[in-house]
């Protein structure tokens, strides 16, 4: 089977049929490079695996987030195996032998930088729209200096912001209330689940990874107090 049978052949559940059985998505990524090295790591193992997506990302990177990211796929009965291979590629067990497995030092951020908190940025975004959050890591990204990171941080950004605009839009049509708001925030909640599995999640473990979980941070009010008013005071007194 080809990339583009691959491809071409998936469903909205992330199988696909072929003659030697059904192939199931085991793990997404955002990167078509760690879709391949996972790919490796798994035919390593003894188990077949298909990327998935990765020509289109490649090609378009703002379709990452319509696609559902790179996906790496194998057969059903390899699923559960692909899985715990995969989970060890992640915990860093997967080394030369001969090597040791050394936890990665962490890095001070230099000096004056501060970064948002990624994790209480996606939680108060159930709030005040996804949008909140998304400002908060694409700056984030930007102090990270991470290219690829502050592309999936606009591209997200861009998705947020459209959703948002309708949502709010035809809400404010029938209840221009801080109720009316509340219950778009709601409607946008799947949205902020998903940018959350997708985007926000792989930030705020770089951050830990790279930085550890004592790096500086900025005082979430300080950008948390504007967005309430910003959101709700217009619909309260308007």
């Amino acid at each position: 089977m080809d990339m583009t049978q691959m491809e071409d052949g998936a469903d909205a559940e992330g199988s696909v049929q072929s003659g030697e059985g059904d192939f199931v998505v085991v793990e997404r990524v955002q990167s078509p490079t760690e879709a391949h090295i996972i790919r490796n790591c798994l035919e390593s193992a003894g188990i077949a695996a298909h990327v998935a997506d990765a020509n289109t990302v490649q090609a378009n990177w703002v379709w990452t987030v319509a696609v559902g990211g790179v996906r790496v796929m194998v057969r059903q009965s390899m699923a559960e195996q692909a899985k715990e291979v995969v989970a060890q590629y992640r915990a860093g067990a997967l080394v030369l032998e001969g090597e040791s497995i050394q936890a990665p030092a962490t890095v001070p951020l230099e000096p004056g930088q501060a970064l948002w908190n990624p994790d209480a940025a996606a939680a108060w975004s159930l709030w005040v729209t996804p949008l909140f959050g998304c400002v908060l890591h694409l700056l984030n990204a930007r102090t990270l200096r991470n290219p690829g990171m502050v592309r999936a941080s606009l591209v997200w950004l861009t998705v947020c912001a459209a959703a948002t605009g309708v949502v709010m839009t035809h809400m404010l049509r029938h209840e221009q209330s801080a109720a009316g708001l509340l219950v778009a925030s709601s409607l946008l909640s799947p949205l902020t689940c998903l940018w959350y599995v997708f985007s926000a999640r792989d930030q705020s473990k770089f951050i830990v990874e790279r930085h550890g979980r004592k790096y500086r941070k900025h005082f979430i009010l300080v950008a948390l107090i504007p967005a309430l008013l910003l959101y709700y005071l217009p619909a309260m007194f308007g």
